[in-house]
């Protein structure tokens, strides 16, 4: 039988190319699917040489894992791919937002593959077409079970002994729910705001405390209790700000030029206006916004 060494990245985005290096690191052969299939790819790291990936096919005998690496609004489309994959595939869908639906829908659909949920908290800056600037101010690709309770495989422990931006996460639901109420404040504000860098937020406590609490509700509303306590998640959104203070925000990177956001992932789940005014509100100037800015575009 062939040893499997082979990995697929669904999705060429930034994040996508900055995991191919990270994989080629561990000794896989990598590879892309695009919104076409496979594909064979050509990027370029700053400062290093450019790189070129394969074209490596869904049903190969030799794939050992699948990284999904889309925003939310592509991800139930790019799920679609693993529909092609062998048994015993490792799948780490490891889009932001209130995603996990999505993947326990597609889980179930192929319950011989050894699913995960995932998400990326590392900073990657495009430079130009293909080209990038990998890693930021700490982060970590953090991983965990889907079902809540299996380990990591003997593979994946491998690479998470290697990989230190790889984590494992045995909490991950609660882990990836804390990523969204994080982004919500943070990428909502900043898209709506105007304000390039996340460290420009705490110019404005009031408001930046406001929209925390409305989407700490909302969470409540939709996933149960949070396991922390107000205060200690608050002050953990403070951190993460002056942690990345310095880094573009990719929500108001997308709006600068025209692109699709995430926000109906993020703010986007509070509907109900009396109750959260401030979630409605910002969730309909970035669509707005969005809408003007593609009728220019266009």
């Amino acid at each position: 039988m062939l040893e499997r060494n082979q990995a697929l990245i669904i999705g060429h985005g930034a994040i996508g190319v900055a995991l191919y290096g990270r994989l080629v690191r561990l000794g896989l052969t990598a590879g892309f699917v695009g919104r076409q299939g496979p594909m064979a790819y050509r990027a370029r790291f700053a400062g290093a040489p450019p790189v070129d990936a394969p074209r490596l096919e869904l049903d190969s005998p030799q794939l050992v894992l699948a990284v999904v690496a889309v925003k939310a609004f592509d991800l139930e489309a790019a799920l679609t791919w693993t529909a092609h994959l062998k048994g015993g595939t490792i799948v780490w869908p490891v889009s932001n937002g209130a995603v996990a639906a999505l993947v326990e829908a597609a889980a179930a659909k192929r319950p011989d593959l050894h699913w995960r949920l995932g998400y990326c908290t590392f900073g990657v800056t495009a430079l130009g077409p293909a080209s990038y600037q990998a890693g930021s101010q700490g982060g970590e690709l953090g991983i965990g079970p889907l079902n809540g309770d299996a380990g990591p495989l003997p593979v994946e422990q491998d690479w998470l002994g290697r990989e230190a931006l790889f984590r494992w996460h045995p909490r991950i639901l609660w882990m990836h729910r804390r990523k969204w109420l994080f982004n919500t404040v943070i990428n909502t504000l900043a898209a709506t705001k105007r304000r390039a860098h996340n460290g420009e937020l705490l110019g404005d406590l009031p408001m930046l405390a406001a929209v925390f609490s409305e989407a700490l509700r909302l969470g409540h509303q939709l996933w149960g209790p949070w396991p922390l306590p107000r205060d200690e998640l608050y002050a953990a959104l403070l951190q993460l700000i002056e942690a990345t203070a310095d880094n573009e925000n990719s929500m108001a990177r997308d709006m600068r030029l025209a692109r699709p956001t995430e926000s109906s992932f993020l703010a986007g789940l509070a509907t109900d206006e009396r109750a959260y005014p401030l979630l409605t509100s910002l969730h309909r100037q970035i669509a707005a916004m969005a809408g003007h800015a593609s009728s220019k575009k266009g």
